[in-house]
């Protein structure tokens, strides 16, 4: 079993998001578990410090960024909205007030504005932007005309003048037998582009007139789309082997991007990094992310289990890093932020990155004695049979040692008692020697004295 489990277990986040937080890789952050039902949609704020996201409990979730908490939740107390199926962020009027927008699934336009002294938000409108039974698809804003355009999933196109969070409508079209999937502002404002789900038709209106000016379509189907504020370039889920790459007012991709899929479900699609990477969602919880010139994978970031979609992804930067954030619809139904350092040269950072790296280093030789133990625990009956082989021969060759140091130490000690014995002898034999000269001498003077009687006595 675990060897099945190993070619996609994510070996590799796991090291990123607890012991590495690698510079050049994106690591996971956070989960935010506090969904009751699949996300839907999510929105950053214009500094990335805010989340909001949506989904089928029919709520509206605000996420600190900073501190991963939920700070508020949005919610209909006659429960009239349904499912939250867009939303996004405006920064409008003369003061650059913070308005939250969204669209659910009975039609409902719903608007909040920000507090100016927290992150919270009081609710200024709550419109029946379509039927009941016509749910809202996508929600796109001009600044320039300080405008809004919200789109249905029976083709309806509504465009509204935004006066201070108040919505005035200004024209109504649709698009024949097919969803409004999207819809997005191009040359200042000036014309709107709205994207049919199923035909991959693309509708270009003039803004001031609602006429149309042109319609094209691609040759795949439209799931999702992201569109680039930077370049202008759109990426456009085919709904089946992955995503293209369209530059502006082309019909033919540049690009495609390779998903593995074995479901035909939309798969969210954002733009990262400025626009130099395309992050792309799946039908079995794996999130690819590409870079703009090429076909190559980059990173994987795995999200949840194979059952688990990705319909759901945005990219944005903080102040120091760039973030994307994707939502899972399944068994798990959570978000998912992950982030990478952007600014790297501030002496704070740097100094943070050595106190990180001196922290995973210990991490890591943790990690290795730990899996030392395990391994020689599992394969202990291989290697111990050979370590006590070799330990008694190593027991041997000591003892060797051992009587080869005995055997020295005994004939020099014999060698020491031999010499202490002729040092002893000769001793004595210096000591005869004296003794006998005196006895000598003695007997000398004796003789001399028995001469000296006789003479004495001859005389007499």
């Amino acid at each position: 079993m675990l060897p099945s489990l190993f070619p996609t277990f994510p070996f590799r986040q796991l090291v990123d998001q607890y012991i590495r937080h690698p510079r050049n890789r994106y690591y996971l952050t956070a989960r935010l578990q506090d969904h009751r039902g699949a996300i839907g949609c999510l929105a950053f704020d214009d500094r990335c410090r805010i989340l909001a996201s949506g989904g089928d409990d029919e709520v509206v979730k605000i996420w600190n960024l900073q501190t991963y908490e939920c700070v508020q939740t949005l919610a209909d107390q006659e429960s009239q909205w349904g499912q939250i199926t867009t939303i996004r962020f405006v920064n409008a009027g003369a003061g650059h007030n913070v308005f939250l927008c969204f669209g659910t699934g009975r039609g409902r336009l719903i608007i909040y504005q920000q507090n100016r002294m927290g992150t919270l938000f009081t609710q200024i409108s709550n419109e029946a932007g379509f039927t009941s039974w016509d749910c809202v698809e996508s929600i796109c804003f001009s600044a320039s005309k300080q405008r809004l355009v919200a789109t249905s999933q029976s083709g309806k196109i509504k465009l509204f003048t935004f006066l201070d969070g108040r919505l005035v409508e200004q024209w109504e079209r649709s698009m024949r037998g097919a969803i409004a999937r999207a819809s997005h502002f191009v040359d200042n404002g000036n014309n709107l582009l709205v994207y049919g789900l199923e035909t991959g038709e693309i509708a270009c209106f003039d803004t001031d007139t609602a006429e149309p000016r042109n319609t094209k379509s691609l040759k795949t189907r439209i799931g999702n789309i992201a569109v680039c504020e930077r370049s202008g370039n759109v990426l456009v889920d085919n709904l089946n082997l992955g995503c293209d790459l369209y530059a502006p007012n082309k019909a033919h991709p540049h690009c495609s991007y390779s998903i593995p899929a074995k479901r035909r479900f939309i798969r969210g699609a954002a733009f990262a990094e400025m626009g130099t990477m395309v992050v792309c969602g799946s039908d079995h919880g794996v999130v690819y992310v590409y870079g703009i010139d090429g076909t190559k994978i980059i990173q994987k970031l795995v999200q949840s289990g194979g059952e688990d979609r990705v319909p759901v992804v945005q990219a944005g930067r903080s102040e120091s890093d760039f973030m994307i954030v994707t939502g899972s619809r399944g068994k798990r139904n959570d978000i998912c932020v992950w982030k990478k350092s952007c600014s790297l040269d501030t002496k704070v950072q740097r100094l943070s990155q050595r106190r990180s790296s001196s922290s995973s280093f210990n991490v890591l030789l943790l990690l290795n004695i730990i899996l030392i133990i395990i391994l020689g625990w599992f394969s202990v009956e291989s290697w111990v049979p050979v370590v006590q082989m070799h330990t008694q021969k190593a027991v041997e060759v000591y003892e060797g040692l051992i009587q080869a140091a005995g055997r020295l130490g005994v004939r020099q000690g014999w060698n020491e008692d031999v010499a202490l014995g002729i040092r002893d002898d000769m001793s004595q034999w210096n000591d005869m020697e004296v003794r006998w000269k005196e006895h000598a001498d003695m007997h000398e003077q004796d003789d001399d004295d028995d001469e000296w009687d006789e003479v004495d006595l001859d005389v007499l």
